[in-house]
């Protein structure tokens, strides 16, 4: 058993994998990682420098008769990857024809009522692509490398994913703050929250709930 540091770009199912767990709650539900499940309440979406326990994996015995062929199927969980489609007044594009290629795979999708594409993928997956020729869209994606919403970077990048923020999350030129701050008191504005130009709480929550992690 160890405990390892978690590292940008790294997510519970990619850890799982690479560790030889083929269920990632095996690692999240031990109870070395109960102070961590008490941090984050999403195990998909860690941030780098969090101790990860990692416990150790045990063989699983099963009876059976001598002399005869026995088949055992090995279940492993999938890892899948969901974007959500969203027009210049942020509504959902449906039926939109779309091409998403992860790590040399590609896979021909079409966005449902509510603009969703989603797909499984490997659980070792860190970059994928999306192109949409209906929104002359191609999207790079890097999978697992979004930070907890309380984090600068997390409700950042989340913002950009939103279409409230053209720009870099690490952006600090001279104005950036107030670009920043007007960022938010657009998204305040059309969620209904108090307009301050600041990530509060119920920003944060909101922020959040709308990207959907």
């Amino acid at each position: 058993m160890v405990t390892i540091v978690v590292k940008p770009g790294e997510h519970l199912s990619q850890i799982a994998d690479r560790e030889g767990f083929r269920d990632a709650a095996t690692i999240w539900d031990d109870g070395g990682n109960a102070e961590l499940r008490r941090k984050r309440k999403n195990p998909a979406v860690l941030s780098p420098g969090d101790r990860l326990f990692i416990p150790d994996k045990w063989p699983k015995k099963v009876d059976c008769a001598t002399g005869k062929k026995h088949v055992f199927v090995a279940k492993g969980e999938t890892l899948k990857l969901r974007l959500t489609l969203l027009d210049f007044d942020r509504k959902p594009v449906a039926g939109a024809a779309t091409v998403l290629t992860v790590e040399g795979a590609r896979f021909d999708l079409v966005s449902d009522g509510a603009g969703v594409v989603e797909q499984a993928v490997p659980r070792s997956a860190r970059k994928a692509h999306l192109s949409v020729d209906a929104l002359a869209l191609e999207l790079p994606i890097s999978i697992g490398e979004l930070d907890p919403v309380d984090t600068d970077s997390g409700w950042r990048a989340r913002l950009i994913n939103l279409g409230y923020y053209r720009g870099g999350i690490d952006d600090d030129d001279e104005g950036s703050a107030k670009r920043w701050a007007w960022a938010i008191e657009e998204f305040q504005c059309d969620h209904g929250i108090a307009v301050t130009g600041r990530a509060d709480g119920a920003t944060l929550a909101k922020i959040e709930e709308g990207h959907g992690s």
